[in-house]
């Protein structure tokens, strides 16, 4: 280094979100952390290597069927905590690695019917309340404060 030359420092970015967003974000962060490569996380989760890439750059999100295993990869559920009974019925269904169509099977409803309910669409029958209390362990109670508002 030449006499009066400016050395600058500064703190080397981390190659990962320190607070990631995206599930592909979060995917990342754990893999760096663990020191593993691309084509390791994509053994590991049963896909190619490029997904893994895709889901990491945000071009693709994962399928609901690999949600089980990227959520054991984390060690936690990267997903928002749900508050409505719309969010507790898409949260289940990842949680499980359902389709809406296996889903709705699971619960003797029409696809359409868990879609709806899905998009927030009120649950009318008080039977497939029951069947979602069950399903979800928890009540649903119309009208009044409880741990899933309708």
């Amino acid at each position: 280094m030449q006499p009066g030359a400016l050395r600058l420092k500064a703190l080397k970015p981390k190659p990962y979100p320190e607070n990631p967003k995206t599930v592909g974000e979060h995917l990342k962060r754990r893999r760096l952390i663990l020191g593993m490569h691309q084509k390791e996380a994509a053994a590991l989760l049963q896909v190619d290597p490029t997904t893994i890439l895709h889901w990491e750059k945000g071009y693709t999100e994962p399928p609901v069927c690999k949600v089980p295993a990227i959520v054991t990869f984390l060690g936690y559920d990267p997903y928002p905590e749900a508050k409505t009974l719309a969010e507790h019925l898409r949260a289940k269904r990842r949680a499980m690695g359902w389709s809406i169509r296996q889903a709705a099977e699971a619960l003797g409803v029409d696809p359409a019917t868990w879609g709806e309910w899905e998009r927030g669409k009120a649950v009318r029958w008080p039977r497939f309340r029951k069947q979602i209390e069950t399903l979800l362990d928890a009540p649903i109670n119309r009208g009044s404060p409880s741990p899933i508002k309708e």
